[in-house]
């Protein structure tokens, strides 16, 4: 992170509108029709939700004025952008100060030289969200493309020389039990002086806080340039490890110091840990066999599109964790470094991804493309390499010569016209391969410690034929490539088989197996939607037991964490659903993989009088009994031999008679005794809210979930109901998103969206029939 006191919050007071202009010069007429926002911010936050019409694509512009700060002899003044959707250019007062292709990672430029020192200075900044080949951006994509400023941006103050964007880079070449090597480049720029003499200063600290070395290296700077200087550290001995289980971090502090004076500085946290990817063996962590659990999962909330605050990153990298994640896919692009820093801190391993689809590599994008390929792979592993968190690099999603999977249509039969359609000219394969083949050596070459991967669709044995898996060190599976069904026969060896990996590793025993999207994918379901619920968890605990059953096999991905926006509707996959409410089946995975107490009854007590229920009890409790009214039903029969690859199988109850009343497991953990209760609730007549936090933070940009339950005059959830509530804001917090919400399974959620001002802010929830609820809490200053 950078030095708190040179970094000055930049996203407030900004001026957005549509415009087709090109340049700045073309755009000054239109400068008086802006809308005043609040950053991040995205013009597609409301027309991509489903029925919001036409999503607007094409170019949008943000205007600022701003008091140049007093700077003292040789200082720069810089603006950094952490993102912008998908490709943008920057003008300070009328000169071009900067941009990139590409639209998830940060860009910082030095704009000094572009101030007006008295008066106000103008920036304005030209976002694009237009199909563009060269900034990896195909035209149709089963995930929304926000255009806007969707992540922060920051005024730097520094010194004539100071670190570049990304300026640490640290590798962790050879690491064991005993030892590990830490290697550090520094990447310094050099604004005004030639022959200046610095020194860069590297301390480490250990995870207890004891400072384990000092490096100093010299450096001599050159005018305009960037300068870069590796050190290697001196050798840890006995390191204290990174894992999944116990992420443990050091914390390395990188000093420019000249004649004596720090003159800039940034601390970052790394992890020591080694692993393989083993085609025998699976994952190992640290030399420990290690199955990959982990999900998909989309940067998206309803109302507020990508446009989210830090803390919602970390806040979503926790609910994973608490499910017992310790792995997570960037489907489909890099994430801010807030997410990353949360997967340090949880011990969460993460493939990072290009936004690259399958549509991407097409000849028409040229060489450009290919360049800008290089570009964008270079800085993701220059910004986020660092962390340990990373395990490897994805090229791209679904690379298919001729893939059966239409963007936005979905998956197409044999005979579907659209199919040949959508089939890549084979006259385009070189082209593929060569601008694939660049993405990989660019990985290479910038990280040799990690491996590069790419992952394959249902239509993966044309890619072997053609040659392109063998391109990367892993194959991951999608989709159909990861079936799990009785009726394949494998057309290169006439064999049936369950798993289709088992055929794929009959194929390619030297090959590395991993899912990079399963279970889900074409299962679509509504929390609260029970039936589907039960399908869910069943086909989740087939697909995973048969996974641990085969240690060859890494783990990898569900698809998908969160039901998520896309193409005008809600893609319904998700454990939890667009809001980040848990489903049912997030207790399932809960239960299956947690280091925590879970004790969980699927479903509610809400039933037909006379009729029986089978009743399952998602738990890694012992001595789990179940009671109606009381009266004890006994322990329920383990799903263990149903599937028994799997930790903590659910419990079953077979045809349960329904009795109005209370419905209640009882279990142990240890030495703690749990329980979990459905009541028969009578008719929804009231609202009650809770905030997950108690304040805001009042910077405009921060958001806070409030949770809007429906319950019976007793104060029961009720679980049955269906229908909508109503919500209003009052104070200094805003709405973020429709003021009518569903409340499926008796359960809402919305966001609010602090202003930037402290104060009070209230919620009011009504509905029809319903006593409405309230919830006061603060907004507070940072």
């Amino acid at each position: 992170m950078d030095d708190i006191l040179s970094r000055m919050d930049f996203n407030r007071g900004w001026g957005f509108a549509k415009s087709d202009a090109g340049w700045a010069d073309d755009f000054i007429a239109e400068k008086n029709t802006m809308e005043e926002v609040i950053l991040p911010h995205t013009w597609n936050a409301k027309d991509m939700l489903p029925g919001g019409g036409t999503p607007y694509v094409g170019r949008g512009w943000y205007r600022r004025t701003f008091a140049a700060p007093e700077l003292g002899p040789g200082q720069r003044l810089l603006l950094e952008f952490e993102g912008v959707t998908n490709c943008h250019k920057v003008w300070v007062n009328g000169g071009y100060a900067g941009g990139r292709d590409g639209g998830f990672l940060p860009t910082m430029m030095d704009v000094t030289e572009l101030l007006i020192e008295e008066g106000e200075n103008t920036v304005l900044v030209r976002a694009d969200n237009s199909y563009a080949l060269r900034a990896a951006m195909p035209r149709n994509v089963d995930w929304n493309r926000y255009g806007g400023i969707t992540r922060p941006v920051w005024m730097h103050v520094r010194e004539h020389a100071h670190l570049a964007c990304a300026g640490v880079e640290v590798r962790t070449p050879d690491v064991s039990a005993e030892a590990a090597r830490t290697v550090v480049g520094t990447h310094v720029e050099e604004t005004s002086l030639a022959g200046a003499s610095l020194e860069v200063r590297h301390t480490l600290v250990s995870p207890g806080g004891e400072v384990v070395s000092t490096t100093v290296t010299p450096m001599k700077t050159r005018s305009s340039l960037t300068n870069t200087v590796e050190a290697e550290l001196p050798r840890v001995e006995n390191p204290e490890l990174w894992s999944d289980v116990e992420p443990a971090l050091y914390a390395l502090r990188t000093e420019i110091v000249e004649g004596g004076d720090v003159i800039d500085s940034e601390e970052r946290r790394i992890g020591y840990r080694f692993y393989s990817f083993d085609a025998d063996k699976g994952f190992l962590l640290n030399g420990k066999p290690t199955k990959l659990r982990g999900a998909n999962i989309h940067i998206f909330f309803p109302g507020l599109g990508t446009a989210l605050p830090e803390r919602f990153h970390v806040e979503d990298m926790t609910l994973m964790k608490y499910m017992g994640c310790n792995y997570m896919r960037t489907s489909h692009y890099p994430r801010p470094g807030a997410c990353l820093d949360a997967c340090d801190e949880l011990g969460i391993m993460v493939l990072e991804e290009q936004p690259y689809w399958h549509g991407s590599l097409r000849a028409p994008g040229g060489e450009a493309a290919i360049a800008n390929a290089g570009v964008i792979v270079r800085d993701m592993v220059r910004h986020h390499g660092s962390h340990p968190c990373i395990i490897a690099w994805n090229t791209v999603n679904e690379i298919m010569l001729a893939p059966a999977y239409k963007p936005g249509v979905g998956h197409l039969e044999p005979g579907d016209p659209r199919r040949e359609a959508w089939k890549i000219n084979p006259k385009e394969y070189p082209y593929i391969r060569r601008h694939l083949q660049a993405m990989i050596d660019a990985f290479r070459d910038a990280d040799p410690d990690r491996p590069v991967s790419m992952v394959v669709g249902g239509g993966w044995q044309k890619n072997d034929d053609a040659g392109l898996t063998s391109m990367a060190d892993i194959v991951a599976y999608n989709g159909g490539a990861m079936n799990l069904t009785d009726e394949f026969t494998g057309p290169r060896t006439g064999k049936a088989y369950e798993f289709r990996p088992d055929y794929y590793r009959e194929l390619y025993p030297e090959r590395v197996h991993v899912m990079s999207e399963g279970v889900l994918n074409d299962l679509t379901f509504e929390r609260g939607d029970w039936a589907r619920e039960e399908r869910a968890w069943r086909r989740s605990a087939r697909y995973w037991s048969v996974m641990y059953e085969r240690p060859w096999f890494c783990g990898g991905s569900m698809w998908c964490f969160t039901d998520y926006s896309a193409n005008g509707g809600v893609r319904l996959h998700g454990a939890v659903d667009r809001h980040r409410l848990p489903k049912d089946l997030y207790r399932f995975y809960e239960a299956m993989w947690a280091d925590h107490a879970v004790l969980h009854i699927l479903g509610h007590w809400n039933h037909e009088e006379g009729s029986t229920r089978d009743v399952a009890v998602f738990t890694n409790c012992a001595d789990v009994e179940l009671f109606v009214n009381k009266r004890s039903l006994g322990a329920g029969a383990s799903c263990a031999d149903e599937y028994p690859g799997i930790p903590h199988a659910p419990l079953v109850w077979k045809d349960v008679p329904f009795e109005a009343g209370t419905l209640e497991a009882r279990g142990r953990y240890g030495d703690r005794k749990l329980a979990d209760k459905r009541v028969t609730a009578g008719a929804p007549a009231r609202l009650t809210l809770e905030a997950t936090s108690d304040a805001l933070i009042a910077d405009g940009r921060d958001i806070g979930y409030i949770d809007i339950t429906v319950r019976d005059a007793e104060g029961n959830r009720c679980y049955t109901f269906e229908g909508a509530v109503s919500v209003a804001v009052s104070g200094v917090a805003v709405l973020a998103g429709p003021a009518e919400v569903d409340a499926p399974a008796g359960l809402a959620r919305v966001a609010i969206r602090s202003n930037g001002e402290a104060g009070d802010v209230e919620i009011t929830a009504s509905g029809a029939g319903l006593d409405e609820g309230t919830r006061a809490l603060e907004a507070q200053q940072g």
